[in-house]
């Protein structure tokens, strides 16, 4: 407690509106780290994360108002105004199109978060601030990690009853499932545990940088944590976003190879650690065995149900049939496995058709694919947002994702002379982490939910902290 008090006061807050305004930004960064979808509290149509951004908003626009001169000098902020503006003329479009209300207005509200720019850049505005929100989301991963581990120790003693009763919960509060896997096993997802990912690269920045042999051995242990709670997460698209991290990030710092294989070569071992440790819970080697099926491609999965353990929503499996000789339960695995490989080829198809046919202007917010979904979304991110932005809109929506990232790449590979390492490079590593959101945002649209967002402004303010030659630097303004 009194380190948490040293930090905030560290932060070097001038009045009690800064220090309140600081407070509900760390909230609701926090917040969007570890509340998934953001129902988990809500107030009928108002749900927490709605109203910490509402606050925030509404009480740094004083703040944000003064240095509008300062911000209208970043060319980032005219690329940000352009894509609202982009936004705001596609629902027009969406709307005289036709097209439902609801799915115009979803396809607007997903990017609502984007508003919180100017406040992230005129609020946190120092190292120090920065370096907090970092921490804000390191930690909130590993407390995402540890929920995770603690439902695989529960769901090796959990009854039927109890199982559906988790489900139940975390599919009412839009946070994740369970899914039962042809090895028998139940998948943990949660939807917060794409930050996992990007906590597992700021843990090695943590562990490089540690100054003493206690805060590394303890960034070592939460590094293993996090790392088993990816794999218990049993998404291969969190796997992937990962690889491609580490490899972005070895790259970027090869100079640091030699800490990247000790640190590998620990958490490794810690793995396997946990793997025993889920041996002797569950009597069996299924934990590693379901690991080695996600990887082959051969476990597929469905979700609990309180009836059956399983529920099975074969759609049109177009004359697929599933394996004679399968069990009850692993035919409805199959069948779900089956109808859900259809629907993403047909809605693939239905992607590519609409986009030939108007690739330039595309269709407008709240093109809904008819007769295949009915939600006015696709899991298919970047398709789905070509086909209703066109491609002058889609290129607009890439240079507000990206933008950072080159820039992040610029700071690491023009390093100042005389630093000593990529320690404090602190941009590089949440670059790295955020080039792994965006592949795994490929089949799911973690990149374009508050939680994605705030790991891009999270991103934007560490590269500008980073241009400052990695020293502490005045403020931009006086957040108040």
């Amino acid at each position: 407690m009194n380190y948490l008090k040293k930090r905030w006061a560290g932060l070097g807050a001038s009045s009690a509106l800064e220090t309140l305004q600081l407070f509900l930004i760390s909230l609701f960064c926090l917040e969007c780290v570890i509340g998934g979808s953001g129902r988990i509290i809500s107030f009928g149509y108002f749900s927490l994360r709605i109203i910490l951004f509402m606050v925030c908003f509404f009480l740094t626009l004083p703040a944000v108002w003064r240095a509008r001169t300062q911000l209208l000098h970043q060319t980032y902020t005219w690329i940000w105004a352009a894509f609202f503006l982009l936004l705001a003329l596609y629902a027009v479009r969406g709307l005289r199109s036709g097209y439902p209300f609801s799915f115009v207005k979803q396809d607007v509200t997903i990017f609502l978060t984007l508003l919180l720019y100017p406040a992230f850049v005129i609020c946190l505005n120092t190292r120090a601030r920065v370096q907090w929100i970092v921490d804000v989301l390191y930690g909130g991963a590993i407390l995402v990690a540890v929920v995770t581990l603690g439902l695989h120790v529960a769901l090796a003693f959990a009854s039927k009853a109890e199982l559906t009763a988790i489900n139940n919960f975390l599919n009412h509060t839009s946070y994740g499932g369970l899914a039962l896997l042809g090895t028998s096993y139940y998948r943990i997802y949660l939807k917060s545990q794409m930050f996992l990912q990007v906590a597992i690269l700021l843990g090695l920045h943590k562990i490089i940088a540690a100054t003493s042999r206690r805060s590394k051995v303890f960034f070592l242990i939460c590094e293993v944590v996090l790392v088993y709670a990816t794999i218990l997460s049993y998404t291969r698209g969190f796997w992937l976003g990962l690889a491609i991290s580490c490899i972005i990030l070895l790259l970027c710092c090869l100079r640091n190879w030699k800490k990247y294989l000790t640190t590998l070569a620990i958490s490794l071992a810690g793995v396997a650690c946990m793997f025993v440790i889920s041996y002797c819970l569950y009597g069996s080697n299924v934990a590693f065995h379901t690991f080695t099926a996600r990887v082959t491609g051969t476990a597929i999965d469905c979700l609990v149900d309180g009836s059956d353990n399983a529920i099975a929503n074969p759609g049109n499996a177009n004359g697929n049939k599933p394996s004679a000789g399968l069990s009850a339960t692993q035919e409805l695995i199959a069948k779900n496995s089956i109808a859900a490989q259809n629907l993403r080829e047909a809605t693939m198809e239905e992607h590519e058709r609409l986009i030939a046919a108007d690739p330039f202007w595309g269709y407008g917010l709240g093109k809904n694919l008819d007769g295949i979904r009915t939600d006015g979304r696709t899991e298919y991110t970047y398709l789905d947002l070509y086909m209703k932005l066109g491609l002058i809109g889609f290129l607009l929506f890439a240079l507000v994702f990206c933008w950072h990232c080159t820039d992040a790449l610029k700071l690491c590979f023009r390093r100042k002379k005389g630093v000593k390492g990529d320690v404090e490079l602190v941009s590089t590593y949440l670059m790295a982490g955020y080039v792994g959101i965006l592949v795994t945002s490929y089949l799911n649209p973690f990149l374009t939910s508050p939680m994605g967002i705030m790991l891009l402004l999270t991103l934007i303010i560490s590269v500008k902290q980073d241009r400052l030659n990695r020293l502490p630097s005045a403020p931009i303004a006086d957040c108040q």
